[in-house]
Order: C-alpha cells, then sequence, then structure tokens
C-alpha cells in the first residue's frame, strides 16, 4: 500500500499527539496537555455518555486518577490515517480511592480499550472511547467473574 505523501506528515503528527497524551495521563500532568491535545469543543463518547469540552476529559482523568493513584497507560498500537486515529491502550492501577459510587477495594486491575479519534486543525474534536470495564469491575472485586 503506497502512504499518501500529503496526509502521512498529518498522521505522524497525531500520533505523536495521542501518544503524549496518554503519556501525560500517566504521569498525572493532564491539564496542560488536555489543552494541547483538544479543541475547546471537543467531544467524548464512552458507552452512553457524552461529555463535551476540555474540563470534561480533565475531570473523567481526575476520576480515575483518584481511583487509581498508580494508574498507567500502554500506547499498544496507533492507526494514522489523514484525520483519523485509532489508539489501542492498555490501563494498569490499584484502586486506592472510590470510582463510581465503589468503595476502592485495593485490587490491582489491567484492562484494554481503543479511542477513536477524529483531528481537525491539529487537536481532537471527537473521541470514541471503548474499553472493558466489565473486565476491570471483575478484577476490583465489584462484579462476579
Amino acid at each position: 500500500m503506497q502512504t499518501d505523501q500529503t496526509t502521512a506528515p498529518a498522521a505522524e503528527q497525531h500520533e505523536a499527539l495521542a501518544r503524549r497524551w496518554f503519556d501525560a495521563m500517566s504521569r498525572g500532568d493532564h491539564y496542560a496537555a488536555a489543552d494541547e491535545t483538544f479543541a475547546p469543543d471537543y467531544t467524548v463518547f464512552m458507552g452512553a455518555d457524552e461529555m463535551r469540552g476540555t474540563a470534561a476529559i480533565k475531570a473523567l482523568v481526575d476520576q480515575y486518577r483518584a481511583a487509581f493513584p498508580d494508574l498507567r497507560f500502554t500506547v499498544d498500537d496507533v492507526i494514522a490515517e489523514g484525520d483519523r486515529l485509532a489508539v489501542r491502550w492498555t490501563a494498569t492501577g490499584r484502586n486506592d480511592g472510590p470510582l463510581l459510587g465503589m468503595p476502592a477495594s485495593g485490587r490491582r486491575a489491567t484492562w484494554a480499550g481503543v479511542s477513536c479519534w477524529q483531528m481537525a486543525d491539529g487537536r481532537c474534536i471527537e473521541d470514541r472511547v471503548t474499553m472493558d470495564a466489565l473486565g476491570m469491575m471483575q478484577q476490583l472485586g465489584a462484579v462476579p467473574a
């Protein structure tokens, strides 16, 4: 397959931006990274939930980092073409804080996900996240395996 030379640089830039975002979430340095990565009118879809704006993604990451203070993301694979980007990732952490109304379990969990981004003007304008929330909840003991 021949790469379109006009979209290759943009795709490479989008991939680099996504990798910086996942690294920033792992470091807990996601506030400045969110402003760099996402457009002000950005929308994220997670299951049935729809959240808008960079404040929403900052709050979402805050929620997960409070539940998993040692939260780490590994970017497993990135596919970028034109203004579209898919990131396959794995998250790990120990549940030392409440999450979604559940008390901390003290257990470690590892779960996988995929984030599909729509890009415009060098920033993500839409993110559709699919993750193995059931597997994570089973590992935390919140639901039976």
